[in-house]
This record gives C-alpha cells, structure tokens and sequence, in this order.
C-alpha cells in the first residue's frame, strides 16, 4: 500500500474516532445537566417557587425534565428513578405541599403500589393555579407541575 493512502485511512479511522469521543462528550454533559437541574432547592414555574422533593428527601437520580408551553398552560416535568422508598419520600413531600399551601385536589393512598394524585394551590399570578401530579410505581416517580388560569376545590 503506498503512503499517500495509508495516510488517508488513518485520517478517516481518526477523525471517525474524535467523532465518536464527541458525541459520547455530548451526552455525557446531557445526562450530567439533567441529574442537575432534577436536583436542585426548587421548582420554579412563571413568578411561582416552591420547594423541590430533593430538597426535601435529599439527592435523587434525574431520568428526564421536561418543559411544555402550549395554549397558556406551561408544564414542567421531573422524573426520578432507583428510588429506595418511593412511599416515605412522596408522604415527606406532601407534607411539605401542605405546609406551603397546596391543598389537596385528589384522594392520595400510599398503600398502593402505583398511583397518581394531585395537589393544587392558588399562583402569585391572579386568576392562574398551580398543579402538581404525582405518579409513583416501584422505585420511580415523577413530579408534573402545570401553571394555568384556573379556581381551585379542596378534595374532601
């Protein structure tokens, strides 16, 4: 094989393999970000902030965040997996909603093995509510925060 082509080919295989570094860079610093921003002191949606379930049961692994903003309804989605006790994490958190005014807007059993329930309150934007979903299964939940114009009832 003469030089001119051996010189191409290891060109091609490096630059092939600077490619590949780059891309596993890439989503390196993607699913660093994501476990970042899914573990911070709080959720923030429009001029509303309240506190975030790690910054109440401590450090959980991020699996995807979301934002949505379609027909004046703005979505944030959070969720976490390799949960321990999905069930003591999730009751801690609802305590704390409470003691920040959220009421309850759903019948919420913990005993279940999966589930979804709802906690609202009213926005510091008027007329707007804040909704938080939760749904659980083992060893995962994910926290869905929804701003939108809205009234709010308590479930009794």
């Amino acid at each position: 094989m003469n030089k001119t082509i051996k010189t191409i080919i290891i060109c091609v295989i490096s630059a092939i393999l600077l490619f590949i570094l780059a891309i596993g860079g890439f989503i390196f610093l993607v699913i660093k970000n994501v476990d970042k921003q899914g573990n911070k002191e709080f959720y923030t949606i429009g001029n509303d902030t309240f506190p975030s379930i790690t910054s109440i049961v401590g450090k959980r692994k991020t699996s995807s965040i979301s934002t949505i903003k379609k027909n004046k309804i703005t979505t944030k989605s959070y969720t976490y997996t390799d949960i321990k006790n999905v069930q003591s994490d999730l009751d801690q958190y609802i305590t704390e909603l409470k003691s920040n005014n959220f009421l309850t807007t759903s019948k919420i059993d913990l005993n279940k093995t999966k589930d979804t329930f709802s906690l609202a309150k009213v926005s510091n934007d008027n007329d707007y509510i804040i909704v938080v979903n939760i749904t659980y299964d083992l060893g995962t939940y994910t926290i869905e925060i929804k701003k939108g114009i809205g009234s709010l009832t308590q479930f009794e």
